[in-house]
C-alpha cells in the first residue's frame, strides 16, 4: 500500500505539472473593465498558487509518512477544488484543449486517491508527529 500511494501522488504531480504546461488550443482573451470591481474567478485565481505549494507541501510531508502531511494534503484538496470551481466561470475552460482536461482530472483523482489510501486504518498508524 505504501507503494501505492506514492506512485499516486509521483502520478498525480506529473500530470498536473503535464495539464499546466499544455498551451491553450485557441487563443485567451480577457477584457477586464477597471472601472468595476474583479470578476470572482479572477481573485479566486490567487488561490491556485496556495494550492501548488500546500500540495508540494503535503506531497513531503505524505512521502515522510508525518501527521501533518496529510492536514496539509487536505488544505490543498480544498484550496484546488475551490480555485477550479471559480475557474469554470471563467473563460479558461473554453480554451483549454482535451488533453489538458483529461490530465487535470486524472491528477486530481490521482490525488484524491492518495490523500484517502492516507487515512486506510492500515497505514493511519505509520503517520506519526
Amino acid at each position: 500500500m505504501i507503494v501505492a500511494i506514492r506512485t499516486l501522488m509521483a502520478l498525480s504531480l506529473v500530470l498536473l505539472l503535464a495539464a499546466a504546461l499544455l498551451p491553450f488550443e485557441q487563443p485567451l482573451k480577457v477584457d477586464i473593465p477597471l472601472d468595476q470591481p474583479p470578476p470572482g474567478w479572477l481573485l479566486a485565481a490567487a488561490l491556485l498558487p496556495a494550492a501548488w505549494v500546500a500540495g508540494l507541501v503535503a506531497c513531503v510531508g505524505l512521502l515522510r509518512f508525518r501527521r501533518w502531511g496529510r492536514l496539509f494534503a487536505l488544505a490543498a484538496s480544498v484550496l484546488a477544488l475551490l480555485a477550479v470551481s471559480a475557474q469554470a466561470q471563467s473563460p479558461l475552460p473554453g480554451k483549454m484543449g482535451s488533453p489538458g482536461i483529461v490530465l487535470l482530472a486524472t491528477g486530481g483523482l490521482a490525488w484524491i486517491c492518495a490523500v484517502l489510501l492516507c487515512y486506510h486504518p492500515r497505514l493511519r498508524s505509520r503517520f506519526r508527529a
